[in-house]
């Protein structure tokens, strides 16, 4: 008897982890739909890409901070939102102030590169 409940109990516990893990899964991701990411490309690779897209329109940086969050919508159009208090209570880093379409350099970043040989 001890010995079923203690492996119902390991199988509970693991069923739980493999829960858990496809849960936070779900959170390590940027984007949606086509042009989902993983965390890790996304802050190595895409979003300094978009800070410097950004940074060069003007009054990015004093409007919407050094480092917003990002958003992509369905055709592939990227805007900021800032998260640094002073500019999120300013409100002036808006979707129609600062967007830009980056769709062609998603699916760049999202097309499978060749295996070398």
């Amino acid at each position: 008897m001890v010995i079923a409940a203690g492996v119902s109990s390991a199988v509970a516990h693991v069923a739980d982890a493999q829960e858990a893990q496809e849960d936070a899964g779900l959170f390590r991701r940027w984007g949606s739909g086509k042009y989902k990411i993983d965390d890790d490309t996304y802050h190595r690779i895409v979003k300094p890409h978009f800070l410097s897209v950004f940074g060069a329109m003007p009054s990015f940086k004093g409007l919407c901070g050094s480092n917003p969050d990002f958003f992509v919508e369905r055709d592939g159009t990227v805007y900021p939102s800032a998260v640094e208090s002073k500019a999120k209570k300013a409100g002036k880093c808006t979707k129609s102030k600062y967007s830009a379409d980056m769709s062609e350099y998603l699916t760049e970043i999202l097309t499978p590169k060749p295996k070398p040989n």
